[in-house]
């Protein structure tokens, strides 16, 4: 069996990190209020907001803070809703999202996550309502790019927020406290990443 070295050398914030960092409390509270948005348009059609509801999908995906760890932004850009090929898209099937496509699909396979059930129940209503293929798309209904992600976390942070700097905070406020080598291989293996790199990405 490899061995895991959990002894990493301190990593410190860079100056655009430092800048940028947001706690874990205050996506909390900025996803909170996007859910209560999401919740509110999809039980009045009257006024659904796209833009907004890919905030909340976002945030949900990204932000660390709905009961999913931060995966890498383009495994969800391309997740299909319908017309996938199992075998070969990332998919979202019956509260399970399946991933065929990320960065060390070489190394790890399909990946299969639960989707927390509050948040099924959302994903849900929100596929009943969306004619794309794609679970997250622009308003020209293709699907979102790396930078139109990376906007749309600016917009809703009102900083520089990236996917990667999610990551960041989201392993920085996991492991503050060290967890059992067991939670950290779970975590890292929902991320697509080893527990080495997964160190890597905690800040001090």
């Amino acid at each position: 069996m490899k061995k895991v070295n959990l002894v990493t050398k301190e990593q410190k914030k860079d100056i655009k990190q430092e800048l940028n960092w947001i706690s874990t409390a205050e996506i909390q509270t900025i996803y909170n209020g996007l859910l209560t948005k999401a919740n509110s348009m999809l039980s009045n059609k009257q006024i659904f907001n796209a833009p907004t509801m890919m905030e909340f999908l976002l945030l949900s995906f990204l932000g660390g803070v709905s009961g999913i760890a931060p995966r890498r932004s383009l495994d969800y850009a391309l997740l299909k809703v319908k017309n996938y090929d199992a075998k070969k898209d990332n998919y979202y099937k019956a509260g399970k999202f399946y991933f065929n496509i990320y960065k060390t699909a070489k190394n790890y396979g399909l990946q299969v996550i639960d989707v927390p059930k509050d948040l099924n129940i959302i994903l849900k209503r929100w596929i009943k309502l969306n004619n794309n293929d794609y679970m997250l798309y622009s308003t020209n209904g293709n699907p979102l790019t790396s930078p139109q992600i990376t906007r749309i976390l600016n917009k809703v942070f009102g900083k520089n927020v990236s996917t990667s700097l999610l990551r960041h905070i989201y392993l920085t406020d996991v492991y503050k406290n060290m967890p059992a080598l067991s939670k950290m291989e779970e975590l890292a293996a929902q991320m697509s990443h080893s527990v080495g790199q997964a160190l890597e990405y905690v800040k001090h």
